[in-house]
């Protein structure tokens, strides 16, 4: 019962997300709209859902777990300076991934 509440690793794992995320492609590249920008905004974030998905299957995450991984990585983005539609687009989508896994079993 007492692990229903804790958020410590889901809190590491939003942080590493969000930080893999703009190493890969940093909140300045946003506003170019050329073809290599376009393909590296695709990887980063196809790799930010493939992430997600393995840990959402090694972890139970509860509805408390998916709001704190939810929140986390919104906040974590929004301070490295990315736009809030592209912040609310990446977080819909992990949120999505992790609630299918959920589903799923």
């Amino acid at each position: 019962m007492l692990n229903w509440f804790s958020t410590k690793e889901v809190e590491r794992f939003a942080d590493d997300l969000a930080s893999e995320f703009h190493r890969r492609f940093p909140a300045a590249e946003i506003a170019r709209e050329d073809p290599q920008s376009e393909s590296r905004l695709r990887g980063a974030r196809d790799l930010m859902m493939s992430r997600t998905q393995v840990f959402s299957e090694r972890h139970k995450l509860n509805i408390f777990k998916r709001a704190k991984l939810a929140n986390t990585l919104k906040w974590k983005l929004r301070e490295l300076n990315y736009d809030e539609k592209t912040t609310d687009s990446l977080v819909y989508e992990v949120v999505r991934i992790v609630t299918l896994i959920r589903t799923s079993r």
